[in-house]
């Protein structure tokens, strides 16, 4: 990659009786358009996700979910513990992703992984809160052009939003005039 980048990490002081490595992490990650068009978009995103892979914590849930005009899912069944054997199988996935899944219809997978109740045992905050972390990645500054796709992230719980695309600023920018306006 040719780009500039800027990476800070904080690291603030966690006492270790308050942390949990028993986490579930989700990567929902955008493969929208066409390869000949988000050829370099959809390299960054690789690479962004093998970043994140390699520095989970032993012991947590993942599982990635690809989406354009469907979405498909890693682990069918659902998460499972990281371990040597899953990582190998998500590192297959991510070095033959492509952006070639057409649209970007994230609704569908976000219900769809929100439907799922928290697994026991898991990082639960409370009755009210959906315990799991989404790793959104996305290429297309389309995505959150509907107000639901917004408040159901507002709403079920933690999401942190990865720009691989175009001013990905301008993404969360709306994001939060649309929330706000109401």
């Amino acid at each position: 990659m040719k780009d500039d980048l800027l990476m800070l990490n904080l690291f603030p002081e966690v006492p270790t009786n308050t942390y949990s490595s028993r986490n579930e992490i989700i990567f929902v990650i955008d493969r929208s358009g066409e390869e000949a068009c988000m050829g370099k978009k959809i390299e960054s995103a690789r690479a962004t996700l093998l970043l994140f892979l390699k520095s989970l914590p032993l012991g947590c849930l993942f599982n990635i979910v690809s989406f354009g005009s469907s979405f498909s899912v890693l682990f069918k069944k659902g998460s499972r513990v990281y371990s040597e054997a899953t990582l190998r199988e998500a590192c297959q996935l991510q070095a033959a992703m492509k952006a070639d899944m057409g649209g970007t219809e994230i609704l569908a997978p976000l219900k769809d992984i929100y439907d799922k109740p928290p697994i026991p045992g898991y990082s639960q905050q409370g009755e009210a809160a959906w315990a799991t972390a989404l790793v959104l990645v996305l290429l297309e500054r389309k995505f959150g052009e509907q107000r639901e796709e917004w408040e159901l992230l507002a709403t079920k719980g933690r999401a942190f939003l990865v720009g691989c695309g175009e001013q990905p600023e301008e993404m969360l920018a709306k994001a939060r005039l649309t929330l706000d306006s109401e």
